[in-house]
């Protein structure tokens, strides 16, 4: 069933879909740099970022040094064998 809607003014035609008597926008996404648009398809998939378990663990663990490091803290591996005995 088509759900389309056109637009006041213009005639154009934009796609929806009607659920419960509302419109909802069908948009198609397209990918490509600053300036360019490619539509996604198997050739062009949409990009994702595809992090292993050990990327995210390596992410978290530079945030947090940073983090302690703004805020005065001296974790573990920055500490003297001195201090870590106190």
């Amino acid at each position: 069933m088509v759900d389309d809607v056109t637009l006041p003014g213009t005639g154009k035609d934009v796609a929806t879909d009607e659920i419960d008597g509302v419109h909802y926008q069908r948009v198609k996404p397209a990918v490509g740099k600053d300036g360019t648009a490619v539509d996604v398809s198997v050739e062009d998939p949409f990009p994702i970022l595809d992090l292993t378990v050990e990327d995210l663990l390596h992410a978290i663990l530079l945030e947090l040094r940073l983090l302690s490091h703004h805020a005065g803290l001296v974790t573990r591996s920055e500490a003297t064998s001195d201090e870590m005995e106190h």
